[in-house]
């Protein structure tokens, strides 16, 4: 079939316009027709390919063919124009829907309605619990301002308090180490002094003090005894400590002991001068201080040697630093005194 579009048709005066119509297939014919004009609607497309005018075919004597369609013919003295062809809508395939088609649809319509209906309960379920945790929430958040509040108070109570604590522990460490010291106001402590198993110490102290010219009596000594070590690795002899009858005696005691070192600078108070043999050493008298009074001058014999200060001595339970023979004195109270030294 060819696509020839506004070319007159063979059986009639009107154009073709559409693709409704059909070619004769003789080559030397060359003849177009309306579909309606040769009656081919009802013809099939294989016909219609292979079909050939009724011109061609008295031509050839073929004489009639069933399946060929004659051209319907038209007046000469009435012809008329037919109008625009519209080719017809092609119709869809139908489709057919059974009852089981419809009952499947509706069931899962209804199914969806009801994962719907679930969903909105579910987002309703959501929104009040929204609202109840909302609701304890507030109430939370306004027990919890509540115990800060609180908690400050306690805070700045428990400052006070603690603060107030202190000042009072600071006191009675300061009274406590003012009463043992105020308890050792008639002891000395004497170092270096070597042990042996039937040592007499009553003797020994006697001795000195017949050394240093101060003589004292056995009323004068009310006890004699060594004490325990406070470094159980050292090899120092454990020290003895005296208690005298009286804080005069003691004083007395010490005093002479730094006049005879100072009077014999070359022989100071050793072992020698109490009758023990052997090699020479060093005998020490000092006071009997107290365990924080210990811990200070400890320090400050650091301090001493750390900053060249020459001069490190206690007296009545104070321990004092000078560095030279010209400077000021220093009382060192606490460890804090000594930080400040420079």
């Amino acid at each position: 079939m060819s696509n020839v579009l506004d070319t007159k048709c063979a059986g009639c005066p009107a154009n073709i316009t559409d693709y409704n119509y059909t070619a004769c297939v003789s080559t030397s014919c060359g003849k177009i027709f309306h579909d309606l004009c040769i009656s081919a609607t009802a013809l099939a497309e294989e016909q219609k390919i292979n079909w050939t005018c009724p011109d061609c075919r008295a031509e050839s004597k073929r004489g009639g063919d069933n399946s060929q369609t004659p051209v319907r013919t038209y007046a000469s003295d009435n012809v008329t124009h037919r109008k625009k062809l519209i080719s017809a809508p092609k119709k869809e395939p139908a489709v057919t829907v059974t009852l089981a088609d419809l009952a499947a649809e509706l069931r899962l319509l209804r199914k969806d309605m009801v994962e719907l209906k679930e969903k909105f309960s579910n987002i309703s379920n959501y929104c009040e619990r929204l609202e109840e945790v909302s609701g304890r929430l507030s109430a939370t958040e306004s027990r919890l301002q509540s115990l800060e509040e609180r908690q400050e108070k306690t805070v700045d109570d428990l400052t006070k308090e603690n603060a107030h604590l202190k000042a009072t522990v600071a006191d009675l460490t300061t009274r406590l180490d003012i009463t043992e010291q105020h308890n050792r106001a008639s002891n000395i402590e004497l170092h270096c002094i070597p042990e042996h198993r039937s040592e007499n110490l009553l003797t020994v102290v006697k001795q000195i003090g017949r050394t240093i010219a101060c003589e004292v009596t056995d009323q004068d000594i009310h006890l004699c005894t060594r004490v325990a070590k406070k470094n159980q690795e050292s090899t120092r002899p454990r020290s003895v400590v005296v208690k005298f009858g009286s804080p005069r005696i003691r004083d007395q005691f010490l005093a002479q002991v730094v006049k005879f070192n100072k009077a014999n600078p070359k022989e100071k108070l050793h072992t020698g001068h109490l009758g023990i043999g052997g090699d020479k050493k060093p005998v020490y008298v000092a006071e009997h201080l107290s365990p924080k009074n210990k811990s200070i001058q400890a320090a400050a014999r650091q301090v001493k040697r750390d900053k060249g200060y020459k001069f490190l001595w206690t007296q009545q339970g104070r321990v004092f630093l000078r560095k030279t023979e010209t400077s000021e004195y220093i009382c060192i109270k606490s460890l804090e005194d000594l930080q400040k030294i420079v």
